[in-house]
């Protein structure tokens, strides 16, 4: 496996990444939805998300890094940082390639990355239902600060 930079060059192979590995996360998330309608809700999102997305690759405070296999990217991850504060997010895998340390050495990369800008915080936020993402962070030293909690109204 091989990590490497993502330039603007990637967005198309980043965003690939993002959809499919998106829908299983919103499924653990609002399981009374169907995949279907997941995949609709996020077809509807798609310009509006590939255009942030371009915005985000161009930042100089943000950084996306893509995991390959046999030439093929598996895996991407973002950090961003902010002085002596960063964070982590975007850590998508595609379903066959998950299980195999690709999120573990995603992970490990960020971190040092944002170890080398000199950032003394780090932060991410995970779902609630996400039990593989929610331990992996846990082995890398992060716990859980506080929660967030969304409220919905249906009207």
């Amino acid at each position: 496996m091989k990590i490497k930079k993502a330039t603007l060059k990637d967005l198309k192979k980043i965003y690939e990444i993002i959809e499919k590995s998106e829908i299983d996360e919103y499924k653990l998330e609002f399981s009374k939805k169907s995949y279907r309608s997941i995949a609709k809700e996020l077809e509807k999102k798609k310009r509006k998300n590939l255009t942030e997305l371009k915005k985000e690759l161009s930042d100089k405070n943000r950084i996306f890094l893509l995991a390959e296999i046999d030439n093929d990217f598996v895996g991407v991850g973002e950090a961003y940082w902010y002085g002596k504060f960063g964070g982590l997010s975007r850590l998508h895998i595609k379903k066959d390639f998950r299980r195999l340390g690709i999120a573990k050495k995603l992970t490990e990369e960020r971190i040092a990355y944002l170890e080398k800008k000199n950032v003394k915080e780090i932060e991410t936020f995970i779902f609630d239902k996400n039990n593989p993402s929610l331990k992996l962070h846990k082995r890398h030293g992060f716990k859980k600060d506080y929660a967030i909690a969304r409220f919905v109204k249906k009207i």
